[in-house]
C-alpha cells in the first residue's frame, strides 16, 4: 500500500522527552484527557504504553492531576497554579464566549441556507442535458411547424378532429419548449455568477447554439 502524501510522524521514544512533550500539551490545551486522548491527539508520535507510564509519573510529581471513575483514569493541569482572571477579564471572557456563540448562530444559520440552496441545484438537470434537451427541442419544433403549417392548408385532407389533436399537440410542445428554454436559462444563470468568462464565452466553450443561430425565433411559434 503507497504512503504517499502522508506525513511522517516521528516517534518519541525517550521517556524524558515524552514527559516533557505530554506535559506541554497539556498545558497549552489545559483540558482533560485519558492516555488514549492523548496518544491519539499527539498523532501516535508517543506509543500508549509511553503515555500511560508518563502520565502516571507526572500524576506522582504533582504535575497532573489524576481522577479515577470506574476503570478510566483522567489527567488535567493543576488549576491552583493557573492565573486567576480579575472580574473584568472574566466580563471580557463572557462577552467573547457570547459573541463566538452568536457567531456560530449565524455561521450554522448561513451553512442551512447554503445547504437548501444546493439541494435546490442537484435537484435540477445537468446543464450539458438541459443545453441537449433545448436544442433537440427547438429541432422538433421547427419540423412540427412546417407539418402543422401544410396540415393547415391541406383542409380536404385533415378531418376536424385530427386538426385539434394536431394543434393540442403543437400548442403542448410549444409551451414545453418555453418552458425548457427558461429552465436552461435559470442554469446558465446560474454558472454565469461564478463563471469567469462573460456569457458569449460561456456558450462556445459548452457548445451551445441560440435559436437565432439556427435560424429559429420563438415569436413565431404561436399558439393556435
Amino acid at each position: 500500500m503507497s504512503t504517499k502524501g502522508k506525513p511522517t510522524v516521528k516517534k518519541i521514544k525517550d521517556e524524558k522527552v515524552a514527559s516533557q512533550t505530554i506535559l506541554k500539551y497539556m498545558q497549552d490545551t489545559n483540558r482533560p484527557y485519558n492516555a488514549t486522548d492523548i496518544a491519539a491527539n499527539l498523532h501516535g508520535a508517543i506509543g500508549k504504553t509511553l503515555v500511560t507510564k508518563t502520565l502516571s509519573a507526572l500524576a506522582g510529581s504533582g504535575d497532573l492531576v489524576e481522577k479515577v471513575y470506574g476503570k478510566q483514569k483522567i489527567y488535567f493541569i493543576p488549576q491552583d497554579e493557573l492565573e486567576k482572571l480579575s472580574k473584568e477579564e472574566l466580563a471580557e471572557a463572557d462577552q467573547r464566549i457570547n459573541d463566538l456563540k452568536q457567531e456560530v448562530a449565524d455561521l450554522e444559520q448561513e451553512c442551512s441556507r447554503l445547504d437548501s440552496a444546493l439541494k435546490g441545484i442537484l435537484q435540477t438537470p445537468e446543464t450539458a442535458d438541459a443545453l441537449k434537451q433545448v436544442q433537440e427541442l427547438t429541432a422538433a419544433n421547427a419540423a412540427k411547424r412546417e407539418k402543422a403549417e401544410k396540415m393547415e392548408s391541406a383542409t380536404d385532407l385533415v378531418t376536424e378532429d385530427e386538426k385539434q389533436k394536431i394543434n393540442k399537440q403543437f400548442n403542448t410542445t410549444v409551451k414545453e419548449w418555453k418552458r425548457r428554454k427558461r429552465m436552461a436559462n435559470d442554469i446558465l444563470g446560474q454558472i454565469l455568477e461564478s463563471y469567469p468568462k462573460p456569457k458569449k464565452a460561456l456558450y462556445t466553450d459548452v457548445g451551445i447554439e441560440t435559436d437565432k443561430e439556427v435560424g429559429v425565433e420563438m415569436a413565431d411559434f404561436e399558439l393556435v
